[in-house]
């Protein structure tokens, strides 16, 4: 390849990059809806032009933050999983909440927005957590039923969560936890 074409494209990633971890920190100190493509400029030299090179609607830019930041979550417990299902499981759950509940103003923007554009882009299931929560459940045996129903107990506690924080209930979230955890335990 072009050495010129390689460069431009390591450059485009870099600013893509710059762009969703600007989106990051716009979508963890601001309400969603005082959030635009104007608001990057707030926190980067980017250009304007080059800000629509890169999104072509503030949604596009929206749904790429939200990937970006379930690619960052996912990778934080990836690297904490171990040969133990029931451990995985916890771990999964556990950095998925304390992320929620020290990011809670991102975690309620991100909730948002997917619901905003759930029907429009396609989140892969929360950034591969229900692929890795089924493969977990699969070697502890769980049939497709038990499987499907964990995995809707996860996405309720983590709703759950989230409508606690909005309300300053900060006293349950290590019962969400325990109950999960003795949720799992039955299998």
């Amino acid at each position: 390849m072009d050495k010129r074409k390689v460069i431009a494209r390591n450059r485009y990633e870099e600013i893509h990059y710059e762009l969703l971890e600007v989106g990051e920190k716009l979508l963890n100190t601001k309400r969603l809806t005082q959030i635009s493509l104007n608001s990057i400029k707030e926190y980067t030299d980017i250009s304007k032009t080059t800000i629509y090179e890169h999104f072509h609607s503030f949604e596009e830019f929206l749904s790429d933050v939200i990937k970006h930041v379930y690619k960052k979550r996912r990778q934080s417990y990836l690297e904490k999983l171990q040969d133990k299902p029931k451990e995985n499981i916890k771990t999964i759950f556990k950095v998925w909440t304390e992320f929620t509940y020290e990011n809670f103003t991102l975690g309620r923007n991100i909730y948002a927005a997917y619901i905003l554009l759930a029907g429009k882009y396609n989140f892969q299931l929360m950034g591969g957590v229900y692929k890795d929560l089924d493969m977990e459940l699969e070697k502890l045996g769980c049939s497709n039923k038990e499987r499907e129903e964990f995995i809707g107990k996860f996405y309720f506690s983590i709703d759950e969560l989230i409508i606690d924080l909005e309300n300053e209930n900060k006293n349950n979230i290590n019962s969400k936890i325990n109950d999960l955890i003795l949720y799992l335990d039955n299998y």
